[in-house]
């Protein structure tokens, strides 16, 4: 899930892509995975699917621009149900935010969105967080990690959240 927000104009979104493709780049064909992307809208670029086609998926991440305010919420909603579509005993299901968490449309109260998060990870669908960006919501996005039963990093780059997504 990839903040596309103004927020996350410049560098933030160019990182946030660069991580999402690492990520893409480093999975399986029989892994599956979903692109979303989100500022004060929400869009399924790539709806759950196996990672059978990286090029489709790296296309997707590559056709993101920046746009408007922060739907945070209703971006990760999304993507957790994305998550969840296919979900099975044995298998992971887990969101992956990439994000500056600056929440400014919707939902934007932390106890409420980690609320949501925590229920999420009871059905089997958890929540990490990479924060990016210089006015990084640790607060929210640290929550939403902990609730989610996830990890919750920052970086600056790419390559500061390598080695965490290789523990993902």
């Amino acid at each position: 899930v990839i903040d596309r927000s103004g927020s996350m104009q410049g560098r933030p979104l160019d990182e946030a892509k660069r991580c999402a493709s690492m990520i893409i780049n480093n999975l399986g064909p029989s892994d599956r995975a979903s692109i979303i992307a989100y500022d004060d809208r929400v869009d399924v670029l790539v709806p759950t699917r196996p990672v059978d086609d990286q090029l489709h998926f790296l296309r997707a991440i590559r056709s993101i621009d920046d746009g408007g305010r922060t739907a945070l919420h209703s971006g990760w909603l999304r993507g957790a149900e994305q998550a969840a579509v296919g979900q099975s005993a044995g298998s992971i299901s887990r969101v992956l935010l990439l994000s500056d968490g600056q929440a400014n449309v919707g939902i934007t109260e932390i106890d409420r969105i980690a609320s949501q998060c925590a229920t999420i990870a009871e059905e089997g669908v958890t929540t990490s967080t990479y924060g990016l960006g210089h006015h990084f919501n640790e607060d929210l996005m640290v929550a939403m990690a902990r609730a989610g039963l996830g990890q919750g990093y920052y970086g600056e780059s790419a390559e500061d959240l390598e080695d965490p997504f290789r523990e993902e």
